[in-house]
């Protein structure tokens, strides 16, 4: 049986290392929005422009649930 939409969403979080340091890629799943994901990949919602930066054809007030977006390593 197919898995939960919320369930395939966390699945599909993967580690990547192809770029210059690892990053993670997230996928968008209902009401993610940059701020939160600074929360949870960082500790620090602050940080949110970190991933905005890494995301530049991203709108961050236009999310589109299954984008999948950069979450640069926290250094």
């Amino acid at each position: 049986a197919p898995a939960a939409a919320g369930e395939k969403a966390a699945t599909m979080e993967k580690k990547d290392g192809s770029m210059a340091g690892d990053r993670t890629i997230h996928v968008i799943v209902a009401r993610d929005n940059f701020w939160d994901l600074a929360r949870k990949y960082y500790g620090d919602a602050r940080m949110w422009q970190k991933i905005a930066e890494a995301n530049p054809d991203s709108d961050a007030n236009g999310l589109v649930i299954g984008q999948e977006l950069v979450i640069p390593a926290a250094r």
